[in-house]
């Protein structure tokens, strides 16, 4: 069974942070030392898909002002709560784990030749 991906749009600047994350995991053995980096990236990718697959389609089916309000403020509370959680355990993550986490972003982020 093939996989479905789905893709949106990186802004020049992330993916640039990105593949500098990416080379960083790669080439370093210590790679703790990028972990809270790595953890700015990933909050970034999922603020640019939230926005994409989420905001935007709510804006474009024309939800209105007031809804659009407590969705985006409902967002930063749960974002908040994930971040204090989320920065603690990459930091404590090993080498290893932060280099599977990188795989995982490179295989997300690689266009296949049967996708091209």
């Amino acid at each position: 069974m093939s996989q479905k991906y789905l893709g949106f749009p990186l802004s020049e600047g992330l993916d640039s942070r990105v593949q500098d994350i990416l080379e960083d995991l790669k080439n370093n053995t210590n790679r703790r030392q990028f972990a809270l980096k790595l953890f700015q990236v990933v909050s970034d990718l999922s603020d640019e898909g939230l926005d994409y697959f989420f905001i935007q389609s709510l804006k474009r089916a024309g939800l209105g002002r007031i809804k659009m309000i407590a969705v985006e403020n409902a967002i930063k509370i749960g974002k908040k709560a994930i971040l204090t959680v989320g920065k603690g355990i990459i930091k404590a993550m090993t080498d290893e784990q932060l280099l599977i986490i990188g795989n995982v972003l490179e295989d997300a982020l690689t266009i296949r030749p049967e996708d091209a």
